[in-house]
């Protein structure tokens, strides 16, 4: 029959796309812990604008030493202004 695959293609392309990539990494195991409203609230207070993950994460395996200053999550007023001409500026790709 002309124009259909024998069932011997068929299978070694579907085993080749299954097998998996050495290259994968695997991902970290997560650890579950459950705290009530209170402390999950307080907690979430001491993180700021950090992420409630990030910030558990970092007391847990370092205890009270002080993060890095990072930079605020909103932009300065020049960045606005700038954001502003940039996006009337007509697109051209």
């Amino acid at each position: 029959m002309s124009g259909s695959l024998s069932s011997g293609v068929i299978k070694g392309a579907f085993l080749s796309s299954t097998k998996t990539k050495p290259d994968q990494k695997k991902r970290n195991s997560p650890i579950s812990i459950r705290f009530s409203e209170e402390e999950r609230a307080l907690l979430k207070k001491r993180a700021g604008s950090k992420c409630l993950s990030a910030y558990v994460r970092h007391r847990a395996l370092y205890g009270d030493v002080t993060s890095r200053k990072t930079r605020g999550s909103t932009p300065v007023k020049d960045h606005q202004a700038l954001a502003h001409v940039l996006q009337r500026l007509p697109c051209r790709v």
